[in-house]
């Protein structure tokens, strides 16, 4: 019985050190993603009931096209992973470019495909879509270092306003399109005029808990 109790003590100290440690590494992630990584600078100009009016500064994307499957955000970003890791040439010589946050899925209708965002997901011609990574801020379309892979473009995004609204949870195509139509009803409601144009936003990687995770859905805002 000695012997056991002692074993049982053993395993539960194992036990409360395992779970001090998950807990700190989740805690230290959270951290990282909401006040380390970069994002896209913006002013918020109006607070609602449900989602805030943004002014979104210009930035530069890498963006790739990529068949509209259900690996299509592995694959695409996959592809601009590898250009910022250092599958790419600047002044003679690879760089890695720092990775930022959100990881944006985009759905543009009936347009041609035109490019915003940090990791993007974009509806694109011939069931494609595009995936992209917004470029840190200290770089220009000059210094930025040039793809090796053509698949990858480098596009700059102008000055935009978007309504945003924020959820959490495990995301999904159909959790996304049911945010999106809340946010469209709200917009209507509220009188503020607004395009087709919308993406979703995941701020946070695949091992984070659910209800630490930040998804937001974006509507662009007529000017």
């Amino acid at each position: 019985m000695v012997l056991l109790d002692i074993m049982m003590q053993i395993f539960y100290i194992i036990l409360g050190i395992v779970v001090v440690a998950v807990l700190a590494g989740i805690a230290g992630q959270y951290w990282y993603v909401n006040t380390k990584l970069e994002k896209p600078k913006y002013k918020t100009i109006s607070t609602h009931g449900g989602y805030e009016v943004r002014a979104y500064e210009p930035y530069i994307i890498a963006s790739t096209e990529v068949l509209d499957t259900d690996q299509v955000m592995n694959t695409g970003f996959s592809i601009v992973a590898d250009y910022i890791f250092g599958n790419n040439t600047r002044e003679g010589a690879s760089e890695p470019v720092a990775m930022t946050a959100p990881v944006f899925d985009q759905v543009k209708q009936n347009k041609s495909i035109t490019m915003t965002a940090p990791v993007l997901d974009e509806a694109g011609k011939n069931g494609t879509r595009i995936v992209s990574f917004v470029m840190p801020s200290r770089y220009t379309r000059a210094t930025l270092p040039k793809p090796n892979n053509p698949k990858v473009q480098i596009t700059q995004v102008p000055a935009e306003t978007w309504a945003v609204s924020t959820y959490s949870g495990l995301t999904s195509s159909e959790k996304k399109q049911e945010q999106y139509k809340k946010l469209v009803k709200q917009l209507d409601e509220d009188g503020v005029f607004h395009t087709e144009e919308w993406k979703a936003a995941s701020y946070d990687p695949p091992s984070t808990i659910p209800f630490l995770r930040t998804h937001e859905i974006w509507i662009k805002l007529e000017r």
